[in-house]
């Protein structure tokens, strides 16, 4: 009975050690699978936290990657600005130094051509200086000439009627009695040797005129000719010459390059003497039995002339 009874406790006691084995091993199994269970929300709720984290880190991270991003584009403008601003200031700092280069290469030119024009003054001035002292010596010789202007000394005049000259000092042209009539005159010219004649001048003024002899036979004829020194020889009625004008009045003047031109040839020559004839030209006498002729007296024509010496 008592054995039994120890059966029985032992028995009831297995089954309460079971049952107490069985709660604790499903308590701690239950402790273990809440553990579990809380460890594994808490995971959860740490990835996503951590997810959440990881959101606003990428979030954060594109932000600040934007941001960088509009730095860095900032920065690259500042950085292209600059380089700009830079190879801006380097091509200015190029052109300046081009043209300070320039300028250098100008001021070397513009001194290289100073250089050679003292050079070449120099030069011109050692291989010049006899022809200095020669236009020197021109210059003087051209200060010391002087020009002079004066009448020239009437030598003989007259007429020549067909040959038959005299010497009353009254030169005639036209027709006189039915003759033809030339008058001649003469002047000395021995002062200007070795003279440059500038110019000359022939100028006469009528004592007398008969009849129309410019209307009869046209105008007078001025020639130089020369009949050799002295009175006027029958030869120079039938004498050829330059003719230096012919004039329609009466009174005349005439300053012109031929009777210039003709003067220096006689100069040049070394003649004595400066001749004219006076002439009208005529077919042959007008049978109007009245004179048609001018008269001019030796002392009212004069040559003047201007030469240098």
């Amino acid at each position: 009975m008592k054995v039994k009874k120890y059966f029985i406790s032992l028995l009831v006691l297995a089954v309460l050690l079971s049952l107490l084995s069985f709660s604790t091993f499903t308590g701690c199994k239950r402790a273990r699978l809440k553990a579990m269970l809380e460890n594994q929300n808490q995971e959860e709720s740490e990835d996503t936290g951590n997810l959440e984290d990881e959101d606003n880190a990428g979030s954060d991270e594109k932000t600040q990657d934007s941001a960088d991003l509009q730095e860095n584009s900032s920065k690259g403008s500042e950085v292209d600005d600059g380089l700009s601003g830079e190879n801006q200031s380097e091509d200015d700092g190029a052109e300046s130094s081009q043209g300070e280069q320039s300028a250098e290469s100008s001021e070397g030119e513009e001194n290289n051509d100073a250089d050679d024009v003292e050079e070449a003054t120099d030069e011109a001035g050692e291989d010049t200086s006899g022809q200095e002292q020669e236009d020197t010596e021109e210059e003087t010789s051209a200060a010391e000439t002087v020009e002079y202007t004066e009448d020239m000394q009437y030598n003989n005049g007259g007429s020549s009627m067909e040959g038959s000259p005299n010497y009353t000092g009254a030169v005639g042209a036209g027709d006189i009695t039915g003759r033809e009539v030339k008058g001649f005159i003469s002047f000395y010219i021995g002062n200007l040797a070795g003279s440059t004649i500038k110019s000359a001048k022939i100028s006469a003024t009528a004592d007398n005129i008969s009849g129309t002899p410019f209307k009869t036979y046209g105008p007078l004829i001025i020639k130089a000719i020369y009949w050799g020194n002295g009175d006027i020889t029958e030869e120079a009625f039938n004498l050829d010459g330059v003719e230096i004008a012919n004039s329609e009045l009466k009174n005349f003047g005439f300053k012109n390059s031929i009777l210039k031109n003709e003067l220096q040839k006689a100069v040049d020559l070394g003649q004595q003497e400066f001749q004219f004839v006076f002439y009208f030209e005529m077919d042959g006498v007008n049978d109007d039995s009245s004179d048609d002729a001018v008269i001019y007296m030796s002392n009212m024509i004069k040559l003047t002339v201007t030469y240098a010496r």
